[in-house]
């Protein structure tokens, strides 16, 4: 019997089953394109199946992430957010009109990954690209940095909610959607961003003052997009080094992450030195971070 005649004659539920089950939306796309049979169990289940392959694409991140391309404006929008306040909870599902966000997010996500874990492994300072050595340790990172998978886990899921912190433009909103989330969830969000401003400052180079500081802060508190951008053109030579902290210094008025989470763990009676105690992205760190927090509520 031909392929053809074969497809038409497997049962529509077996074919829902086989696009269900394939890893990301790139795949699903090439798949029901190959076949009429294929695109009519899909344009039928159009909803459940973007949501299945979005699940197995994201996996325990599909909510945050989902969230972050409903909240963001379109790609040519001239608005400055997406379809619902930034922050709030929507009907957590995936859409065709956000398959683009979501797949584009997701790459700049892993992208960094390698780089930024790369940061929470260093034992010692920050490697500077303008230092020979430093930029062979930064360019080596996408090969040696490798997390585990609960620490990939929780890096994904840090940088989203990072991500859509970036959006809300209001302090009030800032830590209205901080305050949702635990007290180690919190110092997961923290050491992503504080790894981030490290691959921002090894762009910048030393700090020279307390002006180097503010940019740095707002600078790193713009976008993981807008860093990943920044860190390509960097080391493409598209900026040299003058260039870079004349962009940066845009920023140095600009809203801190970390001044923000400041206040909701001293509303939270909570030690700001729980921040530099612990890496509670890596595994073993994150044991010891969840076991303080629980000896703190006794």
């Amino acid at each position: 019997m031909a392929v053809q005649s074969k497809l038409t004659a497997t049962p529509a539920d077996i074919l829902y089953i086989l696009l269900g089950i394939l890893p990301d939306f790139t795949d699903l796309g090439a798949l029901i394109l190959t076949h009429r049979c294929f695109y009519e169990v899909f344009a039928a289940g159009k909803h459940t199946l973007l949501n299945a392959v979005g699940r197995n694409l994201l996996g325990c991140c599909f909510d945050e992430a989902v969230s972050l391309a409903i909240e963001q404006p379109a790609p040519k929008s001239k608005s400055s957010q997406g379809t619902i306040e930034p922050g709030t909870s929507p009907k957590i599902c995936v859409r065709s009109s956000i398959v683009s966000q979501l797949i584009d997010n997701e790459r700049v996500l892993r992208t960094l990954e390698p780089l930024v874990y790369g940061m929470m492994k260093v034992k010692k300072g920050i490697p500077y690209i303008a230092d020979p050595a430093g930029l062979a340790q930064l360019k080596s990172f996408p090969r040696t940095a490798k997390p585990s998978t609960t620490e990939s886990e929780r890096f994904m899921t840090a940088g989203y909610r990072f991500w859509r912190f970036t959006l809300l433009q209001k302090e009030k909103a800032q830590k209205a959607f901080l305050k949702k989330f635990s007290g180690i969830e919190l110092l997961e969000l923290h050491h992503f961003v504080d790894k981030l401003r490290d691959l921002t400052w090894s762009m910048w180079g030393p700090s020279d003052g307390d002006t180097d500081y503010y940019c740095i802060q707002g600078l790193s508190s713009t976008n993981p997009k807008n860093i990943l951008r920044l860190w390509t053109t960097v080391l493409d030579g598209g900026f040299d080094e003058d260039d870079f902290k004349e962009y940066a210094m845009e920023y140095e008025d600009e809203g801190y992450f970390s001044y923000v989470l400041s206040d909701v763990l001293e509303k939270r009676k909570l030690d700001d030195g729980l921040l530099w105690d612990f890496k509670p992205i890596l595994d073993g760190e994150h044991e010891k971070a969840v076991k303080k927090l629980s000896a703190g509520r006794k």
